[in-house]
């Protein structure tokens, strides 16, 4: 093992996350925990899980890191990036798979460019998890209603909006959802981002929708939306978990609320 790798090892928990300029909520990355051991690295989050073997570099200013997956959705692919280490607070800035070696610890639009930061589980603390995280035993499913049936199979998102802000390029190429039976779930960069059982209500108008989250930091809890049907495509208006639905598909800054249109995948 290399040298430079020994201060890494351990647990690790994330703290925040930024793409290409936009800060992620904390659903996105609550339940994620990074384990180094040697020069392999193990990711869990929500359900998903990315492993490989990685090296440094601690002779460059900044010091560089190397990824590279050997299990997961991200198999056979490389990050590269640089990173910063103050005791157990680890700083990484990450080129998404395929792109060149970020410079700076910073991402904007159209940089490609993940910035996390994580901190270092003691080693006599047991891992208890996201505070609210354990999977829900799903209902029964029934018979599915006509409209959820045009929601079924994979999707790419086109556009997207949260809280009056437009969601990165980067954030709308790597999203995509997948809907089989009652259950939908959406993934980003091939991460687990939300799952869900999903109701529909096709005689309202608009047309409501409301999904009981399965996995992560709010499983157990609703969350409650309006869509409707643009030509073959999907527009979906979403609200924080615990908030009231929407009423228009507008996102604006203030609301909490998260607009996507979806296409599906040929």
């Amino acid at each position: 093992m290399q040298q430079e790798m020994r201060p890494l090892q351990g647990t690790w928990h994330f703290v925040s996350l930024e793409l290409e300029g936009e800060t992620m909520p904390p659903p996105a990355f609550a339940a994620s925990r990074l384990v180094i051991e040697g020069d392999q690295f193990r990711m869990t989050t929500q359900g998903l899980v990315y492993a490989g073997t990685f090296r440094v570099d601690a002779r460059h200013r900044p010091r560089t890191i190397e990824l590279r997956f050997t299990a997961g959705p991200e198999a056979g692919n490389v990050s590269l990036g640089i990173y910063e280490l103050e005791g157990d607070a680890w700083r990484i800035c990450l080129g998404l798979t395929g792109r060149a070696r970020p410079e700076r610890f910073e991402t904007s639009p159209g940089s490609g460019c993940a910035l996390e930061v994580l901190h270092r589980q003691p080693a006599d603390v047991a891992d208890a998890g996201p505070p609210r995280g354990a999977a829900v035993e799903l209902p029964p499913p029934g018979p599915l209603p006509e409209d959820l049936v045009r929601w079924q199979g994979h999707w790419s998102m086109v556009s997207g909006q949260r809280d009056g802000q437009k969601l990165p390029q980067a954030f709308v190429q790597e999203a995509h959802r997948h809907a089989e039976g009652h259950v939908i779930t959406i993934t980003l960069g091939g991460q687990l981002f939300v799952q869900a059982r999903v109701s529909v209500d096709a005689s309202r108008s608009p047309r409501t929708m409301d999904y009981l989250l399965l996995q992560g930091l709010h499983a157990g809890e609703r969350q409650v939306g309006i869509y409707l049907w643009e030509g073959d495509d999907l527009r979906l208006c979403v609200a924080e978990p615990g908030r009231e639905r929407p009423t228009g598909f507008a996102a604006e800054r203030g609301s909490l609320e998260t607009m996507a249109l979806w296409r599906r995948q040929a």
